[in-house]
C-alpha cells in the first residue's frame, strides 16, 4: 500500500497539469481581442472578410493561443512589434 503512494503523487500531479494546461488555452482563447490587432488582419489576410463570423472568431482565438505560447526576439537590435508578431 506504501509502493503504491509515490505513484498516485505521480499522476495526480500528471492529472493537474494536463488540467491547468487545458484551463490556461480556454482562458487565452476567452480574453478580448485587441482593436488594434483587428486591423492588422483586415490588411494583411485579403480572406478575413469573406470568413464567416464563427470562423472569424475560432481564427483570433487561435492567434490569441498562438500569441501566448509563443516568444519572438528581434536580431541585431530590431524590437518586434504587434503587427511583426
Amino acid at each position: 500500500m506504501i509502493a503504491l503512494l509515490p505513484l498516485a503523487l505521480v499522476l495526480l500531479a500528471i492529472c493537474v497539469y494536463f488540467y491547468y494546461l487545458r484551463w490556461r488555452d480556454r482562458w487565452v482563447r476567452n480574453q478580448p481581442f485587441p482593436a488594434q490587432w483587428q486591423g492588422f488582419l483586415t490588411t494583411a489576410l485579403p480572406n478575413y472578410p469573406s470568413l464567416s463570423e464563427q470562423e472569424q472568431l475560432r481564427l483570433r482565438q487561435l492567434i490569441l493561443l498562438f500569441l501566448a505560447k509563443k516568444h519572438f526576439y528581434g536580431c541585431a537590435g530590431i524590437v518586434v512589434t504587434d503587427e511583426m508578431r
